[in-house]
């Protein structure tokens, strides 16, 4: 139905991506109720910065972590826990 992204870093406080908070608001098809879901998305910041992360296989390397290092630690751990990307 409706989703709202507000800024979540400001200037300086992180080099290499944008942070914005988003908040998804859909209606349930199984259940058929408002629901809401909250989310952190992280996109790459344009600066002239930008290329020489990208020379360094920066985002690569995050993307790695974030779809398959995080995984595994959910399942290294055993207890339910969630980390990986969704």
């Amino acid at each position: 139905k409706k989703i709202i992204f507000t800024e979540s870093n400001g200037g300086g406080e992180n080099y290499c991506s944008k942070i914005y908070r988003a908040k998804a608001l859909y209606r349930s098809s199984k259940h058929q109720l408002d629901e809401e879901l909250a989310l952190i998305v992280k996109s790459i910041a344009i600066t002239p910065a930008t290329q020489f992360l990208e020379d360094l296989a920066v985002y690569l390397r995050e993307k790695i972590f974030y779809f398959d290092v995080l995984g595994k630690l959910e399942i290294l751990i055993g207890d339910g826990s969630k980390f990986g990307a969704k």
